[in-house]
């Protein structure tokens, strides 16, 4: 199985794709051109081009994947506005280009960071039902 993974080139991402080949899966990664790719570049996967705004560059990193790993957003932004154009409307144009031109997707598994959760109170981990304090 395909599976398309955005956010790939990032710490945590690169980590999922070294695991997803390393258990017989093909790679599919979204980048921007201005990624620094150095954590996955010398790995047999395949590169698209675009961006969470851009939809076009979406609907080609959908097509033919049985699944999709969404690790892609920002934790910092110039302003309220780009963190939500980004994170909230970047994650819903992902899963409409999804249904547009792969409504065979059968996983879409979507990671936050853990700036929108904020740190524990205290020495106890949080969870969902813990009130959020992002960074």
């Amino acid at each position: 199985m395909r599976v398309l993974v955005t956010g790939g080139n990032g710490f945590v991402g690169s980590h999922l794709v070294e695991a997803l080949l390393s258990r017989g899966y093909q790679v599919r990664c979204l980048v921007r051109r201005s990624s620094d790719l150095s954590f996955i570049a010398p790995l047999p996967l395949e590169l698209v081009y675009g961006a969470l705004e851009d939809r076009e560059s979406l609907e080609r990193a959908c097509r033919g994947v049985g699944a999709v790993c969404h690790f892609a957003g920002v934790t910092k932004a110039p302003d309220a506005a780009t963190y939500f154009r980004v994170n909230a409307q970047g994650t819903r144009a992902l899963l409409e280009a999804c249904w547009k031109v792969n409504r065979g997707v059968r996983r879409f598994v979507y990671c936050s960071s853990q700036a929108a959760a904020g740190p524990a109170d205290g020495p106890e981990p949080i969870d969902e039902t813990c009130p959020p304090r992002p960074v």
